[in-house]
């Protein structure tokens, strides 16, 4: 959905600064510019589009690491049987 708004980077750049008055009293001013500035320039959205692949790819490896890990934990932990036997019907 990123790359789909790559042509009007410029355009939202734009909007951003029309907006910024209202928007600084919420958030601090100078990174707000600096956020626009750099949507201003080609090549913003690209950039942030394989930020974003790359910290996804690192935490969807993250948590492969975290469930392999997991499994093979479980399988050289014995299990403990909780349950109680049966006693013979009369």
């Amino acid at each position: 959905m990123l790359e789909m708004s790559r042509p009007l980077n410029y355009v939202s750049a734009q909007l951003l600064h029309f907006f910024q008055p209202i928007v600084g009293i919420l958030v601090n001013t100078a990174e707000y510019e600096a956020f626009t500035a750099f949507l201003e320039q080609r090549g913003a959205v690209d950039y942030l589009a394989e930020r974003f692949e790359a910290v996804e790819s690192a935490a969807s490896a993250r948590d492969g690491a975290t469930e392999s890990a997991s499994a093979q934990k479980q399988k050289t932990t014995p299990e403990t049987d909780t349950t109680e036997p049966h006693a013979g019907r009369s």
